[in-house]
């Protein structure tokens, strides 16, 4: 459901109307509060599993790229210039390059190493709430779309997951120095 809500908000950010991306800005949250919830929901029922585990995180991305490529193709409605189209797809490549590096890479090499860092991460209610960049993008996008002007976020998320993903991988870098294993077939992601 909540993935669907942010396909069908994306579809909103496309359109030139103000109220039509007024109300993909609410579904948008709206389908952010469904997925947070999601996780615990299946927890509390028992109804986890590793399907749905590994499900989750695809279609997060998925969904950020419709809403990337809502926003995009409004820009491109509402000004006329085909650039936003091309903005939308390096924005679609940084914020998928920042979550490789992020949840792949980094925390598994923090893991790996004895280093997992909480900063960023809460807890609510016993459910553990992470602010990374993912919670700036959907709200910041909201907003946006509220004024009317969902394509603003191509070029200010495009410049936040671009300095983020070189602060990350800064910090990857610096902790792979750390890494003791000499095999580099176990660092990385690729390892099954």
């Amino acid at each position: 459901i909540a993935f669907c809500l942010t396909v069908v908000s994306a579809l909103c950010f496309a359109s030139v109307s103000w109220s039509i991306q007024a109300a993909g800005g609410g579904l948008l949250l709206l389908g952010f509060m469904l997925d947070c919830m999601d996780g615990d929901l299946a927890r509390l029922k028992g109804m986890k599993s590793p399907l749905g585990a590994m499900l989750d995180p695809v279609f997060d991305r998925l969904g950020e790229v419709a809403v990337i490529g809502g926003a995009a193709v409004g820009g491109w409605r509402t000004t006329g210039d085909p650039l936003w189209l091309l903005g939308g797809i390096i924005l679609a490549g940084m914020s998928q390059v920042y979550f490789y590096i992020t949840d792949l890479m980094l925390n598994k090499v923090q893991k790996d190493i004895g280093t997992v860092s909480q900063a960023g991460s809460i807890k609510i209610l016993g459910t553990k709430v992470r602010f990374g960049t993912i919670e700036p993008f959907i709200w910041g996008q909201a907003l946006f779309s509220f004024t009317g002007n969902a394509y603003w976020g191509i070029i200010v998320f495009g410049v936040m997951f671009t300095a983020c993903n070189i602060v990350q991988l800064y910090r990857l870098i610096t902790l792979s120095r750390a890494f003791s294993r000499t095999d580099s077939d176990e660092f990385g992601s690729h390892v099954w």
